[in-house]
């Protein structure tokens, strides 16, 4: 079970779990196991899902085995408060929980726990796929395995849906949604990919995952163009 994070204000979260089908065997919760995901880790974000601080300089957090599982709990406030958990196991089960980054202060002028910003959630998304994918191809050549994904976002109540920060993604085919704020705090998702996956479904399960989210805001519906712009942003292909 996930560990008890602490909540600096109203801040939200994004948790993204991904159980591996069939399981995966041949695996123990090793250092050569860590060692090979993390080495198929994309690292596609500043501070990544499953951050692995061990290397770098100054950061004392490092990942360790509990219960048969590699897992981490990882703080920092030098910029801003940064908070991740999470856990890898060798029978191909990843999860992850992090603070919402519209809520890490950084240079931003937004109030934690006022907006959530829809290219952001995309891109987390996308985020959770890449990573999930790459570790598991790392560990099984299996044509038939899947990819079995939940999403879950708190902290939402209150909250109105908004663009990315000037400079980002320019989203295009979502109506300015300054007067759409969120009357729910839980929003919950599912998805589904196999291992062989293309760019196209893979922009497919994110619109299907990100989607929910989106509705509690005055009932806005997300395009999927919107989600293939934020691929192409990051990823350069389709």
């Amino acid at each position: 079970m996930p560990i008890e994070m602490s909540n600096p204000g109203h801040v939200g979260f994004f948790e993204a779990g991904c159980v591996v089908d069939p399981p995966l065997s041949g695996y123990d919760a090793d250092e050569t196991f860590l060692k090979v995901v993390m080495a198929a880790h994309p690292g596609l974000w500043d501070w990544p899902l499953w951050f692995n601080p061990r290397r770098l300089p100054g950061f004392s957090s490092s990942p360790y085995v509990k219960d048969g599982v590699w897992e981490l709990f990882f703080r920092d406030e030098r910029f801003g408060v940064v908070e991740q958990f999470w856990f890898i196991s060798p029978e191909g089960r990843f999860y992850v929980r992090t603070i919402l980054d519209e809520d890490i202060p950084l240079e931003q002028s937004m109030r934690p726990g006022s907006r959530l910003l829809v290219g952001w959630r995309i891109r987390r998304v996308l985020e959770a796929f890449r990573c999930c994918l790459a570790f598991t191809r790392a560990l099984t050549s299996k044509e038939d395995t899947r990819l079995r994904f939940q999403f879950r976002w708190t902290g939402l109540t209150g909250r109105i849906l908004d663009w990315c920060p000037s400079g980002n993604i320019p989203l295009r085919g979502i109506l300015p949604a300054s007067s759409y704020r969120a009357h729910q705090d839980v929003v919950q998702s599912t998805a589904c990919l196999v291992i062989s996956v293309g760019d196209g479904p893979i922009i497919e399960a994110g619109h299907h995952a990100v989607a929910p989210l989106i509705q509690v805001f005055g009932g806005q519906v997300l395009d999927r163009n919107v989600v293939e712009q934020v691929y192409q942003q990051f990823w350069g292909r389709v």
